[in-house]
């Protein structure tokens, strides 16, 4: 996924620093050092839906402000799609996720669908929801794993916060699977002002 970030038409330029990413157990063991709150290590960690934590944690209903969707398909030389079990087309999908008007989780997903599965890659497209509220109200099982987080660089994210254009961001990204026969690949990147909450 870090690699795709690098060299994707994305909204954004992610600059991962590539030393810092670990697993769970690399972050409990490196980064404590660096006082790192509460929330921000169980936002990090957590192997649930983040659309439900943010409504926790602000007590609001989370919104989607969509930056870029396009669905790709098996010629693009930035995906591997051999490598998933799908019909050759990906859904790359850019949003923010915000609660009061305030951008707090910036996700880029690759998003596949089964052909046998609930959702096609255009409902999912032509939804309003955020994907978590979607499979939350429809009651699906999901899975995150082979989560990776790190530290990332984007001056183009830092001014859209109104942050120094060297600020250090804590990413995440992690493979999703499900009983509905939708599955990809989400990286998330945490605005600081989420962690202060």
């Amino acid at each position: 996924m870090l690699t795709y970030l690098k060299k994707s038409n994305s909204v954004y330029q992610i600059n991962p620093r590539d030393e810092t990413w670990v697993d769970v157990n690399g972050l409990m063991k490196n980064f404590l050092s660096e006082a790192l709150s509460p929330v921000a290590r169980l936002l990090l960690t957590s192997d649930g839906s983040m659309t439900r934590m943010l409504e926790a944690l602000t007590l609001s209903t989370v919104s989607m402000i969509m930056k870029r969707q396009e669905i790709l398909t098996a010629k693009n030389s930035l995906l591997n799609l051999k490598a998933f079990d799908c019909a050759g087309k990906a859904l790359a999908r850019e949003v923010w996720l915000s609660c009061n008007g305030k951008p707090l989780i910036y996700a880029h997903s690759l998003l596949l669908a089964a052909d046998d599965g609930r959702y096609s890659l255009e409902s999912i497209r032509d939804t309003e929801k955020p994907l978590g509220r979607m499979l939350i109200d429809d009651g699906v099982k999901t899975f995150r794993g082979e989560l990776a987080l790190g530290l990332v660089k984007s001056p183009d994210v830092a001014a859209d916060l109104s942050l120094p254009s060297d600020t250090d961001f804590w990413g995440r990204y992690y493979k999703l699977s499900s009983d509905s026969g939708l599955s990809g690949i989400i990286f998330e990147l945490f605005s600081p002002h989420l962690f202060q909450i």
